[in-house]
């Protein structure tokens, strides 16, 4: 596939966009569910990955949704308990600009991560 490139104020915002556009291509091209809303947001989903470790997720799919009025591009991850509903978001990607987040609501190892020691818990 050509590599597009698309015009920005200056270099930072060019990687931004360059980021959305290629995220919003590349969930286009590899989903394999997609959700049209009233409101006109697109919702691509790529087919869920099972979870390696036994426990309350089975499995986890990203998730690339597009505002076509407002052009934002977002991504997560949703994670799926063992009858399809979703227990858990990872926040991934807003217009490009990557997310380094914890999961909601946050798991098991990034509560314990937050514990501090001689606090009660």
């Amino acid at each position: 596939m050509a590599r597009t490139e698309y015009n920005a104020a200056n270099v930072n915002a060019q990687v931004a966009v360059n980021t959305k556009m290629r995220a919003l291509q590349k969930a286009q091209n590899e989903s394999v569910t997609t959700k049209e809303f009233s409101d006109g947001r697109l919702r691509y989903y790529m087919a869920e990955i099972r979870s390696n470790t036994p426990g309350p997720t089975r499995g986890s799919a990203h998730v690339t949704e597009y505002n076509k009025i407002t052009g934002q591009v977002r991504a997560w991850r949703e994670c799926y308990d063992h009858q399809g509903n979703i227990n858990r978001i990872h926040p991934k990607m807003i217009d490009g600009q990557q997310i380094n987040s914890q999961h909601y609501p946050p798991t098991k190892k990034e509560l314990e991560s937050r514990k501090k020691p001689g606090r009660p818990k």
